[in-house]
């Protein structure tokens, strides 16, 4: 049985210009502060905060309960300074993420001390977790198949844009399985219950994928495909639209015929009709009229109907970003774009992979590709140039 007497402290992470919102403490994950869900985790393992502390934690860092738990269990019976470092494909996924970071994510001290920056020690932590295997194209990842760990006991930074956008789509898994199932018997056995009710099946691919928590006041149409998800109050779902294991905050809105697949959507933020959300985040108030896949859209942000967050190139390499204005590879050599809060991308624009476009910007596409003026009399294969068809 862990200490209940385990001081807590936090420590700042470095600043990146490649943020993913503007303050740490407020930064929304599945739909929830930062703060709230670190502050909640503490409280839930027994530990205290203090000035000065045994197990420091960085600032960005969203951590779960059961890593708390099992990184003082096996820092204890080592009696000296010592950092986080899980083991397997997540904590592999994890490295990646922090390749060029310069400060350790939790540390851990004997005795309670203020932190103190220098080369802690790491040893790999065995972690439980579940491996999930894809197969993909070669010719496009170099690859025939990539492996993710899932795990309860994860510690993921959220300062970098691509950091934060991993620690939603690899914390969605056991966020919803804790929301939807519960951790009680009877609470799962009532859920499942309730979803024979709506789908009036016993095959249980079909009941379990249907099962849901919804929040007060959601209008969900009748022709809708909702599974496997968390819808906050006042979500509304329309005609034939998709939603399968996301999480919606309060008065999210995923339109007719649009699609929501594996995402987080913040407190009134929109998926228009007919527009795709794969694989992404997006923050308070921000709306997709076009397609967006493994990408972060800031609060408030927008983009417009037949525009495109692309989440690949054809290079040998792979996709990359910039952290601190230098380039790191994204996991698996994919990823889409980060949009900044109250950005508009306009109708048409493509955003090619890895970029990262920041606040109140208005982007539109080239006024020269649009056409303008057309006379009566042509007839036959024309492009456009500066506004006017020019023949082929």
């Amino acid at each position: 049985m862990v200490s209940k007497k385990i001081t807590v402290g936090f420590f700042s992470a470095e600043e990146v210009i490649e943020k993913a919102s503007g303050s740490v403490p407020s930064t929304m994950v599945l739909g929830q502060e930062l703060h709230d869900l670190q502050s909640a985790a503490v409280r839930q393992c027994g530990f205290v905060v203090s000035e000065k502390a045994q197990l420091w934690i960085r600032r960005d860092v969203f951590f779960r309960v059961e890593a708390l738990r099992l990184f003082v269990k096996v820092a204890q019976e080592k009696q000296a300074p010592f950092q986080w470092r899980a083991s397997g494909e997540h904590g592999s996924l994890i490295r990646d993420l922090v390749r060029n970071d310069t400060l350790p994510l939790m540390v851990w001290f004997p005795t309670a001390t203020s932190f103190v920056e220098y080369e802690f020690p790491q040893e790999e932590i065995t972690i439980k977790e579940r491996v999930f295997t894809f197969s993909v194209p070669k010719d496009e990842f170099q690859c025939e198949t990539i492996s993710i760990g899932i795990s309860d006991a994860m510690v993921v930074p959220t300062e970098h844009w691509l950091q934060y956008l991993w620690a939603n789509l690899i914390g969605l898994g056991p966020q919803l399985w804790k929301e939807i199932v519960g951790r009680n018997p009877f609470t799962f056995a009532y859920r499942v219950f309730c979803s024979i009710c709506r789908v009036r099946s016993l095959r249980p691919q079909t009941f379990l994928s249907s099962t849901l928590k919804t929040g007060k006041g959601c209008s969900i149409h009748p022709s809708a495909t909702v599974e496997g998800s968390v819808l906050g109050n006042n979500v509304k779902i329309g005609a034939n639209a998709v939603v399968r294991g996301s999480i919606l905050s309060d008065g999210a809105v995923v339109e007719a015929l649009a699609l929501c697949e594996f995402s987080v959507l913040g407190k009134g933020a929109k998926v228009q009709r007919q527009a795709m959300v794969k694989f992404s985040v997006m923050q308070k108030n921000a709306r997709v009229g076009g397609v967006v896949q493994l990408s972060v859209l800031g609060e408030s942000a927008v983009l417009k109907r037949g525009s495109y967050l692309m989440d690949m190139n054809f290079t040998p390499h792979g996709v990359s970003v910039l952290y601190n204005n230098q380039p790191m590879k994204a996991p698996f050599g994919v990823v889409g774009g980060f949009v900044g809060s109250q950005t508009k991308i306009g109708l048409g624009v493509q955003v090619a992979a890895g970029r990262y476009i920041p606040s109140n910007l208005t982007i539109v596409a080239n006024p020269t590709s649009i056409l303008k003026r057309v006379v009566h009399s042509q007839s036959g294969m024309y492009f456009i140039d500066d506004g006017e068809l020019k023949r082929t």
